[in-house]
């Protein structure tokens, strides 16, 4: 009887998972197609002057989501579990909590924006003459201003993963970039004369409008019983949310250092030339990586359903699954990495020759994450982050003097080596943590 009832919950999650991964290609496919799209109209609407202002401010926007202080993570795995457990009450305290915590910090950081900001000076921070541009102090404060509205409400995504809907955030995703298309392409119609503020304004409210509209509904209509409520916060769940999401937290922080850095190190000791060759191998071999994360995001939270049920069985499959889906992804890497020369003057013209060192390294690199976010994302989805937040802390201390040390050696695809040889040790701690939680291991670092 047990044993039936087990199968038909793993039959279940195994239905979840794979309507997920096919609704996420899909949606992810025509963000994709309407994100290439917009490239030129937005080009055709401002200037190559203002659309670089409008990259460097977007390229800020990135790591400021980062800084959420991992309630999102948090969030994701802690309700996962509550619900694996039916246990509403706890799933409402933990979604209540999250919405009070963040709401309050991004309150606090943006109130000290708001009294700081007459002492910032982002044209000169951007190197940008104030009669080239003399409104971006007023942009970026309005920009400043709606990302902390938005930090709250993409709590959204988390809730949606958590419930095993990971393929609504693509289709949210998607619908805010075509929301973003039309409105450009109106104004490109109606208002010729392009206009800096509102294609940053439409960018950054976009999403904005949709997460709130997602926020609304679903706690209005379809899950109104999990609906935030101060009465639900508690200090107990303060303490586990903010305990587990400050550990996120620094992990995120680690490797959005370990993995954004690369180009500035490439540049600082090489050449821009050198970025320009990393940057179009990382985006021709990057197919594999974007394919990869469609296929293990719904992984997270039926992990942590899973777990908190004690199916280690399915654990186990899961695993096996996704390693083959690996082996398969990282064979396609190789055969890309083989058309790469052909593709490369296909696709830029015979200008440029991008080294067959730098295709290797990049090759290898995105071989080496695929592998590792197979592990990460089932130690994150379980909560037991607390050696990948020590193993993140080593990767830290190690990479500068490793990246330095080889890039002396095999010049800058040596910096992307040092990134991979450390994923490598990473994959192997994670996947040995991973092996002992699923035979039940008692050690104390595994279960922490």
């Amino acid at each position: 009887m047990y044993q039936t009832k087990s199968s038909n919950k793993a039959i279940i999650r195994e239905k979840t998972i794979r309507k997920n991964i096919f609704c996420s290609i899909v949606f992810k496919g025509l963000s994709i197609i309407i994100s290439l799209l917009l490239v030129p109209l937005t080009l055709h609407y401002i200037d190559k002057y203002n659309y670089g202002i409008w990259m460097t401010i977007s390229s800020i926007l990135v790591w400021i989501y980062y800084f959420d202080i991992g309630i999102g993570s948090g969030l994701r795995t802690k309700l996962a579990e509550a619900i694996a457990q039916n246990n509403g009450h706890l799933a409402r305290g933990y979604i209540s909590t999250a919405f009070y915590v963040l709401g309050s910090a991004m309150l606090v950081l943006v109130a000290l924006y708001i009294l700081l900001s007459r002492l910032i000076d982002w044209n000169k921070i951007f190197n940008i003459s104030h009669s080239n541009s003399p409104e971006l102090n007023e942009i970026m404060f309005i920009v400043i201003t709606l990302t902390g509205l938005s930090f709250v409400l993409k709590l959204i995504v988390a809730i949606f993963h958590a419930l095993q809907y990971s393929s609504i955030n693509e289709f949210l995703n998607f619908f805010a970039n075509f929301l973003s298309f039309a409105f450009i392409y109106v104004y490109t119609q109606i208002m010729p004369k392009g206009n800096l503020a509102l294609i940053v304004y439409t960018f950054v409210a976009m999403p904005i409008l949709i997460y709130g509209i997602a926020v609304f509904i679903v706690f209005t209509k379809k899950i109104k019983f999990l609906s935030p409520n101060i009465k639900y916060v508690s200090k107990k769940n303060i303490k586990e949310l903010v305990g587990l999401s400050g550990n996120f937290f620094i992990i995120q922080i680690i490797n959005l250092i370990l993995y954004s850095t690369t180009s500035l190190l490439i540049a600082h000791y090489f050449t821009p030339t050198s970025v320009t060759y990393y940057s179009i191998s990382y985006r021709y071999f990057s197919i594999a990586m974007i394919i990869f994360t469609i296929v293990i995001n719904p992984y997270w939270g039926a992990i942590t359903n899973a777990y908190a049920k004690q199916d280690m069985n399915w654990i186990k499959l899961a695993i096996k699954k996704l390693m083959l889906i690996w082996g398969g992804l990282s064979a396609l890497v190789l055969l890309l990495l083989a058309c790469s020369n052909l593709v490369y003057n296909i696709w830029l013209g015979k200008e440029i020759s991008i080294p067959i060192s730098m295709c290797i390294s990049v090759a290898v690199y995105i071989i080496m994450f695929n592998l590792n976010n197979i592990y990460a994302s089932i130690i994150n989805g379980i909560g037991k982050i607390r050696l990948q937040l020590y193993t993140a802390i080593i990767q830290l201390l190690i990479f500068f003097p490793l990246a330095l040390s080889l890039s002396k050696i095999a010049g800058a695809p040596g910096i992307i080596w040092a990134t991979s040889i450390l994923l490598a040790i990473t994959t192997i701690a994670l996947g040995w943590q991973v092996l002992l939680l699923t035979k039940r291991s008692s050690i104390k670092i595994i279960n922490q």
